[in-house]
């Protein structure tokens, strides 16, 4: 640089190759040094590795020789990250781990925590798969996670990122035992296109929805969670036939039955959603037990019908709500 930063000398703006590399990973290097002194040469060379930017549509694969990550004979492992590297190297060295239960059950809550210091300015992040639900403590060391219902596959994973990228991450694969001993019925909404028999007690967690058509005949107990709903669609049909719909968990309420109709049509049941409650059915611990139209919509798909015989209405917010 000359006189007030006017370039000035052997400045070559198409300076590249090794010799324009190597001042740039050095530089990168002073960095790494910069926020961590004590890092030896292996130790930064070890960071400029594994934190290297895969470019160039090269085939990088693990291999022999090279331990910090993919390689290619062509380029190394890739493009040296400055962001990446001087975000690795604050925390280098720093074991991290999740302590927390290895078996969970329905309904309960458990606290997961991360052991291992978090610098200033990085952030924590909390995951689940959908079978479980974070209750309070995203974005700090301790979680407080819920079961929502039974499904196998479950995780709890745990993020440490900087400015949106992922520096360490740490996952737990907890075993989820229902301790209610019934079935599954769906990992996510259910649509029921031709007739079913439910005789197997299950737990429902989602919106099954019978459509125009089809009919659902429940003859033994379904467990809902607070989001579990059914939607019987015009010319659907629920039989709940000496069969019970309750709560999965004490305390809380499920959403309940929907039943669907078409104001514009007659008041048969191919025009209209149907519901039939007999021989001792019941429906309980639900905010509303049976309603005539779809959740959020109900004046305008009124006209559902719904026969109950020696059937029992119990803890629910509302029994039956029918709409004009």
């Amino acid at each position: 640089m000359g006189v007030n930063g006017l370039l000035s000398g052997n400045y070559n703006p198409n300076f590249n190759g090794t010799s324009a590399a190597c001042p740039h990973v050095a530089g990168v290097a002073a960095l790494i040094l910069s926020v961590n002194p004590e890092l030896t040469h292996s130790q930064v060379k070890e960071i400029l590795e594994k934190t290297a930017q895969k470019v160039g549509g090269y085939n990088y694969s693990n291999m022999n020789g090279h331990p910090n990550g993919t390689f290619c004979d062509t380029m190394g492992y890739g493009m040296v990250n400055a962001f990446l590297a001087v975000a690795e190297a604050k925390i280098y060295g720093t074991e991290y781990s999740i302590s927390g239960p290895s078996t969970l059950q329905l309904c309960n809550e458990y606290t997961y925590t991360l052991s291992g210091n978090v610098p200033e300015g990085y952030e924590i992040i909390w995951e689940t798969n959908p079978h479980m639900a974070i209750v309070s403590g995203q974005g700090t060391s301790t979680v407080v996670i819920r079961p929502i219902y039974q499904a196998t596959g479950n995780w709890v994973k745990v993020r440490i990122c900087f400015d949106g990228e992922t520096i360490r991450e740490k996952q737990l694969n907890p075993i989820l035992s229902t301790g209610i001993g019934h079935q599954l019925v769906v990992l996510q909404d259910l649509s029921i296109t031709q007739n079913s028999l439910w005789d197997i007690e299950r737990s429902l967690a989602h919106t099954v929805t019978i459509e125009t058509g089809a009919v659902l005949t429940i003859t033994t107990t379904i467990h809902c969670t607070d989001h579990a709903r059914l939607i019987v669609r015009p010319g659907g049909k629920l039989i709940v036939d000496g069969g019970t719909l309750t709560s999965a968990c004490a305390g809380e309420m499920w959403q309940g039955i929907e039943v669907v109709g078409d104001r514009t049509q007659h008041q048969t049941a191919s025009n209209q959603g149907t519901v039939i409650l007999r021989n001792n059915a019941t429906i309980e611990n639900a905010h509303c037990a049976i309603k005539t139209g779809l959740a959020g919509n109900e004046w305008l798909t009124s006209g559902g019908i719904v026969q109950c015989t020696g059937s029992t209405f119990k803890n629910n917010r509302r029994a039956v709500e029918f709409y004009s």
